[in-house]
């Protein structure tokens, strides 16, 4: 029999403590075997952001979706991606000028959407309920304010629903 409190505590409390350490230390999945992630080619490589999210937002009587991707708050890396796919929530293909891209590289160097009809966005599956799979493919074609382009091939993201 435990007489101190402490032990007390101690044998409610260690569990719980234990539960949370593991959940903070996943690999950014709420779903066992799940990895989010938001990849891509470019003329330089193969670019992955482990980090990603689907996220809802209407704005105003607009409905939106959100795909972004980027490092760890931790990370010594640099660079993101925004993909705001504007009216779009269900499995389907999404063109221009309904996909708004916003790439920052490693360098910090910020590129934006052009007006190419070839940029899109496609929806594989699409829960929506808050922590489901969310899983597409996207090519877009970026620039930066010197006018260079950018072509980000073979885009592919999983990522975790929010809204």
């Amino acid at each position: 029999m435990i007489k101190s409190a402490f032990g007390k505590v101690f044998l409610v409390y260690a569990p719980l403590l234990c539960i949370l350490f593991w959940a903070c230390t996943k690999n950014g999945s709420d779903t066992p075997g799940k990895s989010w992630s938001v990849s891509f080619t470019t003329g330089t490589g193969n670019i992955v952001f482990p980090q990603a999210a689907v996220i809802a937002q209407p704005i105003g009587n607009v409905h939106t979706t959100l795909i972004s991707g980027g490092y760890a708050d931790t990370s010594r890396k640099q660079g993101s991606i925004s993909i705001r796919v504007i009216g779009g929530d269900t499995t389907t293909r999404y063109t221009q000028p309904n996909v708004l891209v916003t790439y920052t590289d490693s360098t910090g160097a910020t590129w934006t959407s052009t007006t190419d009809t070839t940029n899109a966005v496609t929806f594989y599956q699409f829960g929506k309920t808050p922590g489901a799979q969310v899983h597409g493919s996207f090519n877009c074609i970026v620039s930066n304010k010197q006018g260079a382009t950018l072509i980000l091939n073979n885009g592919n993201f999983t990522a975790p629903y929010t809204y």
